[in-house]
């Protein structure tokens, strides 16, 4: 015996349409009234059933206060974004006004006392010194400029351009190796600025010198600058005279000799120590002997080496001698020419080797 089983079919649309609603269930009289919610709606204040528009009014509460919040979080963070940017800004104004008044105030002293340098040396004169204000030892100066006592010794005697070695003489006609003392020759010169215009800027000029020649501003040549050899030069032609110490006639009478081609030259180093003399003052001295320690005429000691020289050269007449009787000038001596026809020579300095 077979079994037919129907499946039944799926309900069409005009079946749906026309069949009933499905009943409501009845609500139990046991559930209490939900209370109403204070979500801003006034249906559900008012006791009415119709549901609250949870999702809208939600939304819209989450919405504020996320905005609120945002608004909060993000005007703390430009309130101390702006606090900290503010105090930068301060600090950086602060450091540029202070520095501004720094530059100020020490531009206004630097102009100050230029100012008044300015003015002190406009208020002073600037004439060259002359020799009897330069002579003042407590005068302010810079070398070479100034009064000095040059203090040498005579180091060597050279006669080759005489044939007659009496008739060459040199002050104080001792020399250092036969007694250092007695062989002590001091030159006292005036250093003074150039005039302007000059090519050089400084000259010198000597003094009462017995042994020495008389000179005036003659220039000063500055040589080796920078070295240890830095020195300041200068030369003149001089006309030398000699008394001999031995006679050179047969009748032994005095003479008087004279060189007219002899020249003086001399070296003041700026760097180069001098060795000599010893003692601070030498006992012998070729400056006037009335001068004392406390005469305000009375040149300082040159701080540095020196050398002097006076060099003759030999020729016909050279020297040109005389007799002399009661210090008047006579007959000339004829003399033979100059001996080795060499050279003769004075020289002085004040450092030994």
């Amino acid at each position: 015996m077979a079994y037919m089983f129907r499946l039944p079919s799926s309900p069409t649309p005009e079946d749906m349409e026309s069949a009933p609603p499905p009943p409501i269930p009845q609500k139990s009289p046991k559930r209490s009234r939900p209370p109403a919610i204070g979500f801003g709606s006034a249906s559900l204040q008012g006791g009415s059933l119709d549901p609250p528009p949870y999702t809208t009014v939600i939304y819209a509460e989450v919405a504020k206060s996320d905005r609120k919040s945002s608004y909060i979080q993000d005007g703390r963070c430009m309130r101390f974004v702006g606090r900290g940017a503010s105090r930068r800004a301060y600090a950086i104004a602060a450091i540029m006004l202070i520095l501004t008044i720094a530059l100020a105030v020490g531009l206004a002293i630097g102009i100050r006392k230029r100012h008044r340098a300015n003015a002190n040396s406009s208020s002073k004169p600037q004439s060259s010194p002359t020799p009897s204000s330069a002579a003042s030892p407590g005068q302010n100066y810079t070398l070479p400029a100034g009064s000095f006592s040059v203090e040498t010794f005579l180091d060597t005697i050279d006669t080759g351009c005489v044939s007659n070695a009496a008739t060459w003489r040199c002050y104080p006609y001792t020399i250092y190796n036969t007694d250092p003392v007695a062989a002590a020759a001091t030159f006292d010169w005036i250093i003074s600025p150039a005039p302007p215009g000059s090519k050089t800027p400084f000259t010198v000029s000597s003094t009462n010198n017995p042994f020495a020649p008389k000179f005036a501003n003659v220039a000063m040549e500055l040589v080796a600058p920078g070295t240890n050899e830095e020195r300041y030069t200068f030369q003149l032609q001089m006309n030398k005279t000699v008394i001999p110490d031995q006679p050179i006639t047969d009748d032994n009478s005095q003479a008087i000799c004279h060189f007219q081609t002899v020249t003086f030259q001399a070296s003041l180093y700026s760097k180069m120590q001098k060795t000599y003399p010893q003692k601070p003052t030498s006992t012998a001295s070729a400056s006037p002997s009335t001068a004392s320690s406390s005469d305000p005429a009375v040149p300082k000691p040159w701080p540095f080496a020196v050398r002097v020289e006076e060099v003759g050269s030999s020729g016909d007449g050279v020297p040109a001698c005389y007799k002399t009787q009661n210090g008047v000038q006579g007959d000339s001596i004829l003399l033979k020419t100059g001996g080795t026809g060499g050279l003769c020579s004075c020289l002085y300095r004040n450092w030994r080797n």
